[in-house]
């Protein structure tokens, strides 16, 4: 009975192990004339709404890779150099990011 319950508690923490290593979903600013953002940790193929508000709000609609991964250009966006924006990927099957671009501490030139 005890190598029984050894082997039920080494499977149990090799497989909490196993769902530790599962990234969360991430939204990251790549450029910011014109506006890339990188999406990772998402579902493999999973269909992603991004959408970036500044003064006006853009919506893109990708789909991730085979690791989960996108990258979403919006050509006619930029973000100023003092300027600030939030973003957010949302996928088909659940996943959520949400990104916040900090205005730049701009000084009067």
């Amino acid at each position: 009975m005890q190598g029984f319950l050894a082997t039920v508690l080494i499977a149990g923490v090799a497989a909490a192990g196993a769902g530790a290593g599962t990234a969360r979903p991430t939204l990251a600013l790549v450029n910011r004339d014109p506006v890339v953002l990188r999406g990772q940790g998402f579902h493999p193929s999973e269909h992603v709404r991004v959408t970036v508000a500044t003064r006006t709000r853009l919506v893109l609609n990708v789909r991730a890779g085979s690791r989960g991964g996108f990258v979403a250009r919006f050509s006619s966006l930029s973000i100023p150099h003092c300027g600030g924006a939030s973003a957010t990927a949302r996928g088909s099957a659940g996943s959520f990011a949400v990104l916040k671009i900090p205005l730049p501490a701009c000084q009067p030139g």
